[in-house]
């Protein structure tokens, strides 16, 4: 653990009146998937109850009637034991910032017992019942830019935090979910610290929602102690592109596909075949809109290996056979020449390469099935591409069109990846999209370009530019001194007061770097068969004829590395220790600037 730790508090003087415009905070989905919980974490948050005073927790602050050591025990009775169990509390808290967190790689967990992680990453909130006498509810050990430090500590007074919510906590408004929204919002605060979000991170960006509703906001943003207890608070643009380069995503990609049963029966399941070098893949969210027949896929491994374009793959078999009322026919069942939409999501980091739908009746395939184009992201060198593959160029070739591919800084819901939807992230929140930071290239086509574009994919792979290394970050801040703040006579203007007079706050050192070249790439296309066989309803008899399907897929951004030293090769170039002579964004001493996926 680094020895010269910098501290950032969350303190309020209790006597200081804010003058706070309340904004409404977006609504939170009940709880994460089971798939997404049960994805392998890397990074360990345990949220410390300590049931006596604990001496040997780390006193890394003493100031001005605050010391984070000892913590002090968690007394239940103390608070509002009429809002139900200490077990039923902890265990809401636990939900409540498994939902704040669920689209990152964090593993939360509750003790009542001293923490003695075993993984590698972790982080330590102790929870005590205690106060303090300058108003600080909360602090962080650190602004760890980049998450440098592995292993970290935060600390709370919740009896100085009940004393500061006042009303919004007492009385009728006292409830489980009341205080368990209150905790998992000051949790969510200071533990973002720790993981490298600055208070200026919470900031709005142009069309997003108020800076209270973040996670980060601190009072001189307008957090309130309404604010704190009326809805769950959530990651805004920059603190979730932030933490998706600090800590990774849940999420590496998103499938979505609109197919047309081409046979004269009807189908009742869909298997989809993909190709993935990981041993297993975990199925995240799923499509589960009005225009789905089926919910719940499944997916396993076939027991077999596949050669695609050089390459050894591991086979598995997506299945979506859970019935479900839909739009198009009875539940679970797509009728003759009706069109449907369906996708799933993957953990793994791996590729993850959709090579074959087949509709099944009965648990037998039928005979006809929607030729399925392939896709991928990733590395050509210096450049980032989108590429298409033909998995059955014998059959001809196929047509892509309508090709249209943003950035954006959240995951955009599997929801809204449809045909004409209005782009939104989890919980409803807004998805911006924009499009690439920089100069223009010739190998770059433009937005309106590829949109007004018709290609084919023969036997030779689509391989279509979309970035170049080069590029701009969405989010790149490096601190300097100037960006310590300070109260008293060193307060920096326009800082946020936190903390005891004259106390350092936060004095974060290094480079704060989105992912490349998006925390999301978001690509749709139109994907046409010109010679199918397909059932047609008018003249009730299979034709040949062009069939169209559309895909829609995500793709997390990179931490380019191609010298594999684990830094981001940006910063290596920045700070000069790579030289990049043909200033083309790999360094020089990168032994093999070879194509491949390296998804964060």
């Amino acid at each position: 653990m680094s020895s010269n730790k910098i501290l950032r508090q969350f303190a309020l003087p209790l006597a200081s009146a804010f003058v706070v415009c309340v904004m409404p905070v977006a609504a939170q989905a009940a709880n994460c998937p089971a798939g997404v919980l049960a994805t392998p974490k890397t990074n360990n948050l345990y949220l410390y109850y300590a049931p006596s005073d604990d001496a040997a927790f780390p006193n890394w602050f003493t100031s001005g009637g605050m010391a984070t050591s000892p913590l002090k025990a968690f007394d239940f009775a103390s608070h509002d034991p009429a809002i139900g169990t200490f077990a039923q509390l902890r265990q809401r808290v636990q939900e409540r910032l498994q939902e704040g967190y669920c689209e990152f790689d964090v593993k939360i967990q509750t003790t009542t017992s001293t923490p003695a992680p075993t993984e590698a990453r972790w982080q330590i909130i102790g929870i005590g019942s205690d106060t303090t006498t300058d108003g600080s509810m909360g602090v962080a050990q650190d602004v760890d830019i980049g998450d440098a430090d592995a292993q970290d500590y935060a600390r709370f007074w919740v009896g100085e935090y009940q004393g500061w919510l006042g009303g919004e906590i007492t009385g009728t408004n006292s409830t489980l979910e009341r205080w368990a929204t209150a905790l998992a919002d000051l949790i969510g605060h200071e533990s973002g610290h720790n993981y490298g979000l600055a208070h200026g991170d919470a900031t709005s960006v142009p069309g997003e929602d108020a800076a209270i509703n973040h996670f980060i906001a601190n009072p001189a943003l307008g957090a309130s102690p309404d604010s704190m207890v009326d809805a769950l608070n959530h990651f805004g643009d920059t603190e979730y592109e932030l933490l998706g380069a600090n800590i990774g995503l849940n999420i590496k990609t998103l499938h979505n596909w609109d197919f047309t049963n081409p046979n004269a029966s009807n189908a009742d399941s869909l298997v989809i075949t993909v190709l993935s070098d990981a041993a297993a893949l975990t199925i995240g969210w799923w499509f589960n809109g009005s225009t789905s027949p089926w919910s719940n896929p499944t997916v396993a491994s076939a027991g077999s290996t596949q050669v695609f374009r050089g390459t050894t793959y591991n086979v598995f078999r997506v299945t979506f056979s859970t019935a479900k009322a839909w739009s198009g026919g009875a539940a679970g069942t797509v009728p003759p020449g009706v069109t449907f939409h369906t996708g799933a999501s993957f953990a793994e980091p791996n590729p993850v390469i959709v090579t074959d739908a087949t509709l099944r009746n009965g648990g037998t395939n039928l005979a006809l099935h929607p030729r399925i184009v392939a896709y991928d992201a990733g590395f050509g060198s210096p450049v980032y591409n989108v590429s298409f593959f033909n998995t059955q160029p014998e059959a001809g070739e196929l047509i892509v069109r309508d090709l249209d591919v943003v950035y954006s800084p959240r995951m955009i819901d599997i929801e809204t990846m449809v045909r004409g939807g209005r782009l939104r992230g989890m919980n409803g929140l807004r998805a911006a999209v924009y499009q690439r930071k920089g100069g223009s290239d010739q190998r770059i086509m433009s937005r309106e370009r590829l949109r007004a574009a018709t290609f084919t994919v023969g036997r030779e792979a689509l391989v279509i530019p979309i970035a170049l290394l080069t590029d701009e970050r969405h989010v790149d801040h490096t601190y300097t001194e100037k960006d310590c703040e300070t109260r008293g006579a060193k307060r920096r203007t326009g800082g946020a007061n936190f903390g005891p007079p004259g106390t350092v706050l936060y004095c974060p050192k290094g480079t704060s770097l989105s992912l490349f070249p998006a925390t999301y790439v978001y690509v749709s296309a139109t994907v046409i068969d010109p010679n199918a066989e397909r059932w047609d309803a008018k003249r009730k008899a299979v034709v040949r004829g062009p069939s169209e399907s559309r895909v829609f897929f995500q793709v997390a951004g990179v931490k380019p590395d191609f010298n594999r030293n684990g830094t981001d090769d940006l910063l290596d170039i920045r700070t000069k220790k790579s030289r990049d002579a043909n200033r083309d964004g790999i360094p020089d001493d990168a032994k093999e600037p070879r194509p491949r996926v390296n998804r964060n």
